[in-house]
C-alpha cells in the first residue's frame, strides 16, 4: 500500500515545510536520511537549525510508523527507527547535545567554505 494510514498528511506536510519528503526504506540514521536531516538544517524552516533537524526526524519517524501500520514494513523496522530517534534526541545530556551541535555547525561551515573556494583550484590540482 505504500503508507497512507494518515492519508499521506505527514509526508505532504514534510514536503511543504522542507521541500522534500522522507524517502521510504532508508531508516533513521541511514546515510540518506542523515544527509536529508543535514539539508533540513540548511533549509532551516524553523529558524533554529537543531529544531529544524529534529522536526525533519520526527516526520521520518511518522513516515516509518505509517509504513509499518499500513503493512509495507514490519514492526522491527519501525522499532529500529524509534530506537535510533530516541538515541539521537532523547538519550544525550545537555553537554553532549551542545558538543554535537558545535561539530555539525563546524562541518557545515567547512563544507560552505570548500564549496566557495573550489573554483580557485583547477581540475588538475593547480591553483588558478
Amino acid at each position: 500500500m505504500s503508507g497512507g494510514h494518515w492519508n499521506y498528511t505527514n509526508d505532504y506536510l514534510c514536503n511543504d515545510i522542507f521541500g522534500y519528503r522522507c524517502e521510504p526504506g532508508y531508516g533513521i540514521g541511514s546515510k540518506s536520511q542523515s544527509d536529508n536531516a543535514m539539508t533540513a538544517r540548511i533549509v532551516n524552516p524553523m529558524e533554529d537549525r537543531m529544531v529544524s533537524e529534529m522536526v525533519y526526524d520526527v516526520f521520518c519517524l511518522l513516515h516509518s510508523y505509517d509504513w509499518c501500520i499500513s503493512g509495507d514494513t514490519n514492526s522491527e523496522d519501525y522499532k529500529a527507527d524509534l530506537i535510533a530517534f530516541k538515541k539521537k534526541w532523547l538519550s544525550r545530556d545537555g553537554e553532549s547535545l551542545i558538543d554535537t551541535e558545535i561539530d555539525k555547525r563546524i562541518d557545515m561551515l567547512r563544507k560552505e567554505i570548500k564549496d566557495e573556494l573550489s573554483a580557485l583550484v583547477s581540475t588538475d590540482g593547480d591553483d588558478v
